[in-house]
């Protein structure tokens, strides 16, 4: 395990390998290593902790293996370089505030045959730059201001309607949707 803010703040740490034997990576562990660029997680973790990456200024890339089933809260915060993740098809939940603030995102994609079924309160809240997503087909539950303040945004959704356990304002910037779209 690699504990609560084990690294946090560290800014001189610009790489790390984290060994295969880690099964965990709890909260705040790398939190404002502004020095981090890249990061690869290794198989068999499951959860990205709480915060685990927030404020890491210049951290642009992120390997998430097959095994990761729930992006926590606020997990890539304010990681204002991020700028492309690729979400596998185990994860399930994306946490409040899970890319808020995540600028240089310009792309996100959800691997095919995704479990997702829930994205959190203001997840992508203030990602500018990211011109489209797509909400998968199986997402029953969108939180409030899920994409608040992303101007550049267009949504398609794999659902004909809107689901009913969806907030009534997860799209409060009023960013343009298409339901019933069809994956290429």
């Amino acid at each position: 395990t690699i504990l609560d803010n084990a690294f946090a703040g560290d800014v001189a740490i610009t790489a790390l390998t984290i060994p295969s034997t880690v099964t965990q990576l709890d909260s705040f562990a790398f939190s404002g290593c502004d020095g981090l660029t890249t990061m690869t997680i290794p198989y068999g973790i499951t959860t990205l902790s709480a915060s685990i990456f927030s404020m890491c200024d210049n951290l642009v890339s992120v390997n998430l293996p097959s095994t990761i089933t729930s992006i926590a809260n606020g997990a890539f915060y304010f990681c204002t370089g991020l700028q492309s993740i690729t979400i596998p098809s185990a994860v399930t939940t994306l946490g409040s505030s899970s890319f808020y603030g995540c600028y240089g995102l310009t792309s996100i994609t959800f691997e095919s045959g995704t479990l997702l079924t829930s994205i959190g309160t203001t997840a992508f809240g203030e990602c500018g730059n990211l011109p489209a997503i797509i909400i998968p087909l199986g997402v029953t539950y969108v939180g409030y201001k899920a994409f608040d303040l992303c101007h550049a945004l267009t949504i398609d959704c794999e659902a004909s309607e809107m689901p009913l356990d969806w907030n009534p304002d997860w799209n409060f910037s009023n960013c343009p949707v298409t339901w019933g779209y069809v994956p290429e």
